[in-house]
């Protein structure tokens, strides 16, 4: 049995690059540190190179599609997320100080 890494849910809007430079919105719905689930990305293929752009300003993370069915795709990265690299697609106490404030003044709290 090969093990896998945890998957953190996520509604995080993300940006898309293929190989042909072609831009598009995606949802990430979940996140590992080898990879993600995306929602809303059209016309995916596996096998497909992408250039992920987790967070704005900041170096893309490159991954290959691995299955896609039903508008969802799942994605392998080159390079395995940072800690960080997570927590900021989570939008998670881990990469803002605020956020946790923020969620917490609407009674919301994250489940361990």
């Amino acid at each position: 049995m090969r093990y896998r890494d945890h998957r953190f849910a996520c509604d995080h809007p993300v940006a898309v690059l293929d190989a042909a430079d072609r831009r598009q919105t995606a949802m990430v719905v979940n996140v590992s540190r080898d990879g993600a689930r995306l929602a809303r990305a059209q016309g995916l293929m596996v096998g497909q190179h992408l250039r992920v752009f987790i967070m704005p300003n900041m170096p893309p993370n490159l991954a290959e599609v691995r299955w896609v069915r039903e508008g969802l795709a799942g994605l392998r990265f080159a390079v395995p997320l940072s800690p960080r690299e997570i927590a900021m697609a989570r939008k998670s106490h881990g990469h803002r100080a605020g956020s946790v404030h923020q969620a917490n003044r609407l009674g919301l709290r994250e489940l361990r």
